[in-house]
């Protein structure tokens, strides 16, 4: 057994056994087993399968109801955006039931959404306090740190030599570390002295691993973040962020090799296979919607491309590929309809409404910044996803629905504050102390 299995082992009980005392840890441990998930490791080969993400699950689950009352008290926790998420989870049983090409896979990915709307609850009803808030993101931190330094020693062009679940491709992997700058950033600029050098430490190790991927999506996102992100933060923040611009763009240009330069300067559609088969791909799926518009479920587009994409038939059937729409939008559409596509957007709408909401509220209260920066942060992760999406499929991606969780938390956490401060319960108030 290697040092690594045993280091995974030692973790995930200790996890285990904090999540008794605190359903909070539970949720640590379940962000940690998904980065280290062992059937995806060479580490974790020899480790039995029990279920490693249920098994943690369910020890939060039987942690939250003997603790539940020991939990700190949060008023009229608001659930409202999770009816989108359980309407799309809905449809997509309906449509495993009345139209998926493949029902067995089909019912296969309606039941991964049930499992991440069960979590997205979970997440929702146990983090009640900034404090809380803050160790679950450096948890997701430090575990893409460790990804990081595992691309920096075992990493190659076109491979990172990391993988989680939903997110097996070195595209989805540097899609996701890429939506998880935004947090380095504001931890930056707002953090302790501690955060603030750990974030600098770290950024470089997540650009050599946009380096090495090279995709071209998540570059293309990337840039897209760091516009809005000089859009939304004033005064003094935005001239850090100039600074940090300058000495980020100079580290990643020391970082770059020729192999990077040659893949992002392709970018004529006739010359670019990929681009090309992307066009095609899309619009495929809309002739596809005519005949289907409940869906085709879970994969379903997989097995019917070559009938709705003809021009990728000889390649498809030459290298024996599997091609999904490569767009979280279009296959959402592709695999679970109109309907699905509406409840999917609503449910990413409603949460960019209530950031908008969390940012607006905290300008008339003090000691709000640390609503306004998460935020922001939040916001960036989002728009980091949207875009990287627009080329890759990333409807199964985590960060996707924890951010959502994270938007819930935020907002219920300040609206409690707020309702306080007007009460002048200042004793109360001090469990909602900010981290920074």
């Amino acid at each position: 057994m290697s040092l690594t299995t045993v280091v995974f082992i030692i973790l995930y009980a200790i996890g285990a056994i904090l999540t008794m005392y605190n359903p909070l840890y539970g949720i640590a441990a379940y962000i940690f087993e998904w980065h280290n998930h062992p059937p995806f490791w060479w580490w974790g080969r020899d480790l039995p399968d029990i279920r490693w993400a249920f098994s943690i699950a369910l020890v939060t689950l039987i942690s939250l109801i003997l603790n539940r009352k020991k939990l700190p008290p949060l008023e009229n926790i608001n659930y409202k955006p999770l009816f989108w998420l359980i309407f799309f989870v809905l449809n997509a049983y309906m449509v495993s039931t009345i139209s998926a090409v493949v029902p067995d896979q089909s019912f296969l990915k309606a039941q991964d959404l049930l499992k991440i709307t069960i979590h997205l609850a979970l997440f929702v009803y146990i983090i009640r306090r900034p404090k809380d808030y803050h160790l679950i993101i450096w948890v997701i931190l430090f575990c893409v740190a460790n990804w990081g330094r595992i691309s920096f020693q075992e990493g190659t062009n076109r491979h990172l030599g990391v993988a989680a679940p939903h997110a097996t491709g070195g595209n989805a992997v540097a899609g996701y570390v890429m939506a998880v700058l935004p947090f380095f950033g504001i931890m930056f600029f707002t953090g302790k002295r501690w955060e603030k050098i750990l974030s600098a430490l770290i950024v470089p190790f997540i650009f050599n691993m946009l380096i090495l991927e090279n995709s071209r999506a998540a570059i293309l996102a990337l840039l897209v973040v760091v516009f809005f992100s000089f859009l939304w933060l004033k005064g003094r923040t935005r001239l850090q962020l100039v600074g940090m611009m300058f000495l980020g763009a100079l580290i990643f240009f020391q970082l770059t090799n020729e192999q990077f330069w040659q893949r992002q300067e392709d970018t004529e559609f006739e010359k670019d296979t990929s681009a090309m088969s992307r066009i095609y791909l899309w619009r495929g799926v809309l002739h596809m919607i005519e005949d289907y518009p409940f869906g085709v479920g879970g994969d379903g587009f997989e097995e019917l491309v070559v009938e709705y994409v003809p021009e990728l038939q000889r390649r498809i059937e030459r290298k024996h590929e599997r091609k999904s729409a490569h767009n979280t939008f279009l296959n959402v559409l592709s695999e679970w309809g109109i309907l699905g596509l509406i409840f999917y957007s609503g449910f990413l709408i409603h949460c960019f409404l209530i950031l908008r909401n969390i940012k607006r509220d905290a300008q008339y209260y003090e000691h709000q910044k640390f609503y306004h920066f998460q935020a922001i942060a939040l916001q960036l992760s989002f728009i980091g996803i949207i875009v990287d999406g627009m080329f890759h499929n990333q409807q199964y991606l985590e960060l996707f629905f924890w951010n959502a969780a994270f938007t819930i938390c935020l907002r219920n956490m300040q609206v409690n504050e707020i309702q306080l401060w007007n009460k002048g319960d200042f004793t109360a108030l001090e469990s909602f102390k900010k981290p920074h």
